[in-house]
């Protein structure tokens, strides 16, 4: 089946445009940047991604004004190690964020992942900061371990106004409490915007924690499903994510109000692919979501688990109502990019995993001159055909996963196999060896790690295939 077969887009039939009221002088400002990200929203979930029934009006209004990308890779297939490469521009295993940080503090040890993001490396929020700009991060934080230690607070990493989850909830009100954490996160954000120095650019970044389970809507939130059984778990997880999209659309409309959109970047992402169907020890709520026609979910370094929607918009800068399916864009770029559109300066010695795409969102199909790779030594709970090996590297179309045991590698090729079912290894050896051997290179020179056993294992043959460990397995 074709590229374009998979992927539809029903809203931008007709796509619009926005224009909002200008300042003398707009052209000559640094832009402002307004960062969302979600929490385990898959690439599937959204109106405007092709989900036929999920309410995301005003996600899908952003994308109207913008483009959207159907190639956007977070650098891993959970939370903390993305947030650690969106943060410093370089793929986070070189930061030791291997995986999530977990609370368990003998887990922490284990697996030799770092207990926080050290504040002292390069990292996006003080680059800007140094450039004049107004900084703030809230909602989910995630970027440390607080087992016991005094983890740094997120001004210690360049934010001037923090209101997180971990380290601000005196300051965030008790609705995180009764499950409206997206519209307490909404309130803050628009205090910032009101509060802020009109003077500076800013960069706001607001991370959801939704739609993260648990999920636990209110009566409120369930409403925008009247059709549909309140206690039904598809109602109750469409019911979140449409609450979450309501609080966008509240910081959308306080943009245009104060007439800085055509001088702000506003981008909107997810952290990771949807939960797994079999990952259902916490709620199994979690098993819902769609990572639209890609094989994988969170904690599966194939498509599904690091392929996200990403969307930007700013009128007159960004193409309204595009979408872009030839441009690879990362969680690593957007450092470099930000920057370049701030005129911001890199530290002289700082070398970025990422590349500025800048171009990408002016609207010009643009070529990755550096390859992505992934590390992810974890044995999540998957369903079998999401189970990936532990490393995986990415090359224009071509896609390499394998083991650093040499137990299992897989190859494909993406412009014409979308859902990573057609293994090439043995049609292309010369291919096969120049990227295992750079992802293996990649691999040695992170800091030390721990796989864990099992990762990266399928646990059960695939079909056609003879799985002697695993026979010998089900026969014990």
């Amino acid at each position: 089946m074709k590229r374009r077969d998979f992927i539809k887009f029903s809203m931008f039939l007709s796509a619009g445009s926005f224009v909002g009221r200008t300042f003398a002088g707009e052209k000559d400002l640094k832009p402002n940047f307004i960062f969302f990200l979600a929490d385990d929203l898959g690439w599937g979930d959204l109106g405007c991604y092709g989900h036929p029934k999920v309410k995301t009006p005003n996600i899908d209004r952003l994308a109207r004004q913008g483009t959207s990308f159907t190639s956007f890779y977070v650098n891993s297939p959970v939370c903390s190690p993305t947030r650690a490469g969106i943060m410093t521009g370089q793929f986070p295993s070189r930061h030791g964020f291997h995986t999530q940080i977990f609370g368990n503090p003998r887990r922490v040890k284990e697996m030799k992942i770092a207990e926080y993001l050290d504040p002292d490396v390069v990292l996006l929020p003080r680059i800007l900061k140094r450039a004049g700009y107004e900084t703030a991060h809230i909602g989910k934080w995630h970027l440390a371990f607080h087992g016991g230690t005094s983890p740094p607070r997120p001004e210690q990493y360049g934010i001037d106004f923090s209101r997180t989850i971990e380290f601000d909830k005196d300051k965030i009100g008790t609705g995180w409490k009764e499950h409206r954490s997206s519209e307490c996160f909404a309130d803050q954000a628009l205090e910032f915007l009101k509060q802020r120095d009109k003077e500076k650019p800013f960069l706001m970044q607001l991370w959801f924690n939704d739609p993260h389970n648990p999920y636990y809507p209110t009566n409120e939130h369930l409403k925008a499903y009247p059709k549909m059984p309140a206690n039904d778990k598809m109602t109750k997880y469409w019911a979140i994510i449409t609450e979450m999209d309501k609080q966008i659309g509240r910081i959308l409309d306080k943009v245009e109000q104060d007439g800085i959109s055509r001088n702000t970047y506003i981008i909107f992402s997810s952290d990771n692919g949807p939960g797994d169907p079999s990952d259902l020890s916490a709620n199994e709520i979690a098993a819902l979501g769609s990572a639209g026609p890609f094989r994988g979910t969170k904690g599966s370094l194939y498509e599904g688990g690091v392929r996200t929607p990403f969307i930007v918009a700013c009128p007159g800068k960004v193409p309204a109502g595009r979408i872009d399916e030839k441009t690879q864009i990362s969680g690593v770029d957007l450092l470099p990019t930000f920057c370049s559109l701030a005129q911001a300066s890199l530290p002289e010695n700082y070398k970025s995993d990422g590349q500025d795409m800048s171009e990408a969102f002016a609207g010009k199909v643009q070529q990755r001159s550096k390859p992505l790779m992934w590390f992810y030594p974890i044995r999540y709970r998957a369903a079998t055909i999401n189970q990936s090996p532990v490393l995986s590297i990415l090359d224009g179309d071509w896609k390499l996963l394998t083991n650093p045991n040499d137990s299992r590698t897989e190859l494909f090729k993406l412009d014409t196999d979308l859902t990573e079912t057609d293994n090439l290894v043995n049609q292309y050896p010369d291919v096969t060896k120049r990227l295992k051997s750079q992802l293996l290179n990649w691999y040695r020179s992170l800091p030390a790690n721990t796989i864990e056993p099992g990762a990266g294992e399928l646990t059960f043959p695939w079909p056609g295939e003879k799985w002697d460990a695993v026979t010998e397995s089900l026969d014990n």
